[in-house]
């Protein structure tokens, strides 16, 4: 019964939910960022960074870049981006071809399967039929030679 759910056991972690949700330091407002470093385990870090009692991660105060305009940037930034898109249209284009061609060819292949033993079952079938054809002409010759056989015996008479 370890995966059985009870109403119990969806109540409690509802209330647990509910209870980590209205917490006061945890603020659901996307807009306030707290200024704290995170806490990061030490294996996330390079060995330079681990080894350096003075380094402290700065968190980001949002999740955007900053502003690229009011630095020097190139003016070539922004078609390399629609050429990065292009590229990235043009991988994307490339994998859907790849996998429709796998797909097709796998279709195929089931086809072909079907198709050969669809043909080897009437092969079968071509070779009984035959068989039976061969049976019944022989009795044909049998019965059309106790015929003659009957209508000379009668005439013999």
């Amino acid at each position: 019964m370890s995966g059985h759910v009870t109403k119990s056991k969806v109540d409690d972690e509802l209330a647990e939910f509910m209870t980590l949700i209205k917490r006061p330091e945890i603020e659901l407002n996307p807009v306030s960022v707290k200024t704290t470093a995170p806490i990061l385990p030490a294996s996330s870090f390079s060995s330079s960074e681990a080894s350096d009692p003075e380094w402290i991660p700065t968190p980001r105060t949002s999740g955007r870049k900053p502003n690229v305009s009011q630095s020097n940037a190139p003016t070539s930034r922004k078609p390399r981006k629609k050429s990065l898109r292009a590229d990235d249209r043009r991988l994307r284009k490339k994998e859907q071809n790849k996998t429709a061609a796998t797909r097709y060819r796998i279709k195929k292949k089931v086809e072909l399967d079907i198709l050969l033993d669809e043909e080897a079952a009437l092969e079968r079938r071509n070779v009984q039929l035959q068989m039976q054809h061969d049976e019944m002409a022989n009795e044909v010759r049998y019965l059309k030679k106790l015929m003659r056989e009957i209508f000379n015996n009668r005439k013999r008479r």
